[in-house]
């Protein structure tokens, strides 16, 4: 009876010892698995603050030509390689795409939120000769940069680079005529601020256009998150589109209107990080993300309502 006892005993410790093995190798297995899983090759964000100060964004091969944003691609490309002329063509289409929205008369004044270094703002200024614009960054050696780079183009009395903060513009109300961001909402703590704000340093009937890349449903940042590194650590947010819409409607903004642009943005971006020494980096899962409906490009423009004034009937 004794060594029956033994031998069963033995036998449940083999067992129990054999679980807890299994269990420790499937945790390892599965620790080695998701650490793999995690790694994202090349560039590697670590801040919005960081990403546009010390790391210099625009130092990237990706946006050679200062202007920071993944371009509008007009033509359909052929097989040959992409030239940086053809590149930086792109990111001044995008300029064009959303000033030519806005209808900008010389009388008007403009607000740029997100100028980065401002070679942006000075393209509007010369194609389009508003009054007036000020161009606000919140990165401060962004400001610096643009102030360096662009100090021949830069007219005082036409253009104004300034420290900002688009969730507090330091502007009194009704201030501007015109409010436009490229690629720069994306990285908003708080684009409920950002929109309320613009519509109260606006003119009444003044016009705001912003473009950059959203979500196309509540589930695009659990998908999206694993394969875009800046959007597992929050340094961009695709938030869902429609709600972008109805935070515009609720801050009071008429005449919404909401284009898709991506067939023009994503193609010509990929095709372009393809070329360079980011071309096995996680940066071309945006691509991926477009082509499984998962985030888009958008352009949104919208109408701050005119003031109306009631008349007594005597």
């Amino acid at each position: 009876m004794n060594e029956l006892f033994k031998s069963i005993k033995s036998l449940n410790v083999l067992k129990i010892s054999s679980i807890i093995f299994f269990i420790v190798s499937l945790v390892i297995f599965w620790h080695l698995s998701l650490k793999k899983f995690f790694k994202f090759e090349g560039r590697i964000e670590r801040s919005v603050e960081k990403m546009y100060d010390k790391d210099d964004l625009s130092s990237c091969c990706l946006f050679k030509g200062n202007y920071i944003n993944f371009g509008y691609w007009k033509d359909e490309l052929d097989e040959t390689p992409i030239s940086l002329e053809q590149r930086i063509e792109s990111q001044k289409n995008l300029y064009h795409l959303v000033l030519n929205n806005l209808n900008i008369s010389h009388n008007d004044n403009v607000l740029e939120v997100g100028c980065g270094l401002g070679v942006g703002t000075v393209l509007v200024s010369n194609d389009y000769k508003p009054k007036k614009i000020m161009a606000i960054d919140i990165s401060k050696a962004q400001i610096n940069r643009a102030k360096k780079i662009n100090y021949k183009n830069i007219d005082n009395d036409k253009i104004l680079f300034e420290v900002g903060n688009a969730e507090n513009l330091s502007f009194q109300n009704s201030s501007f005529d015109i409010i436009f961001s490229i690629e720069a909402a994306q990285h908003f703590h708080s684009i409920d601020k950002f929109i309320d704000e613009s519509y109260r340093v606006l003119n009444p009937s003044g016009k705001i256009a912003v473009a950059s890349f959203f979500g196309t449903s509540k589930k695009s940042v659990s998908k999206l998150s694993n394969r875009i590194q800046t959007i597992k650590t929050g340094i961009d947010h695709v938030r869902p589109i429609d709600e972008i819409q109805r935070k515009f409607k609720k801050a009071g903004f008429v005449n919404i209107k909401i284009s898709n642009i991506g067939k023009n943005v994503w193609s010509g971006f990929d095709r372009w990080a393809a070329q360079g020494e980011l071309k096995n980096s996680w940066t071309r899962n945006w691509y991926y993300g477009y082509k499984h409906n998962l985030v888009d490009y958008y352009l949104i423009t919208a109408e701050k309502k005119p003031t109306t004034y009631l008349t007594s009937i005597k």
